[in-house]
C-alpha cells in the first residue's frame, strides 16, 4: 500500500528470448584472425556525407538557441537529404577491411559474404590494380575472406565458416574475353 492505494501485483510476463545480433562480417574476420594468432586492426571506417556534417553543425547552433529553436523546420529537410546521401564506407587503399600481422608478414583482408567473393576480387582487380600490385610487391598478401552461414542438426545449429581466397599477381590480370 502506497499513499493509501492498494497496488496490484504486476503480471508475470514470459520473457522473450533475446535475438542474437546480426553477424558482423568484419567482427567475425577479426575474431578469426585472433583465433589464428594474428594481430589485427579494423581498417574500414565511415565517412559521413557533407549533408550529415551540416546536420551536426545545425544541431549545435540550435542547442545554443535553446528550446525555442525551430528544430523541425531545420532538421526535417536535412534528415531527408541524409537519407538520400548518408555517406560512404571507406576501406584502406580501397580494399583492406582488416590488416593482420602474421609470422609470415602482413595480410590485407577484404571481408565479405561468400556470395560476394568474386565481386570483391573483381573490384580489387579493376579498381585498384596498381596499389594491389605494389602491396604484393612489398612482400604482403591480399586475401578475400568470404563468410557463409551453415545449418547443422542440434541446438540452434547455425554457424559461420570462412573461405579464404588468396589474391596473387596472376589474379590481378584481367581475364581476356577469348
Amino acid at each position: 500500500m502506497i499513499g493509501g492505494k492498494v497496488q496490484k501485483p504486476k503480471a508475470i510476463s514470459e520473457k522473450k528470448p533475446k535475438k542474437k545480433p546480426a553477424a558482423n562480417i568484419t567482427t567475425m574476420t577479426m575474431d578469426e584472425c585472433r583465433r589464428l594468432g594474428y594481430e589485427c586492426e579494423k581498417c574500414e571506417y565511415w565517412l559521413a556525407s557533407h549533408v550529415a556534417q551540416d546536420i551536426v553543425g545545425k544541431v549545435r547552433v540550435l542547442d545554443q538557441q535553446g528550446p525555442a529553436a525551430d528544430w523541425a523546420g531545420v532538421l526535417k529537410p536535412l534528415a531527408a537529404a541524409v537519407r538520400k546521401n548518408p555517406g560512404v564506407r571507406k576501406d584502406i587503399f580501397g580494399f583492406v577491411d582488416v590488416l593482420a600481422i602474421t609470422d609470415e608478414g602482413l595480410i590485407g583482408i577484404q571481408s565479405t559474404t561468400a556470395e560476394n567473393v568474386s565481386a570483391r576480387v573483381k573490384k580489387i582487380r579493376e579498381e585498384f590494380p596498381e596499389i594491389a600490385r605494389r602491396w604484393l610487391n612489398s612482400g604482403n598478401q591480399i586475401e578475400v575472406w568470404g563468410w557463409k552461414k551453415y545449418e547443422k542438426a542440434g541446438d540452434n545449429g547455425r554457424f559461420w565458416q570462412v573461405e579464404r581466397r588468396l589474391i596473387s599477381h596472376a589474379s590481378l590480370v584481367s581475364t581476356l574475353p577469348f
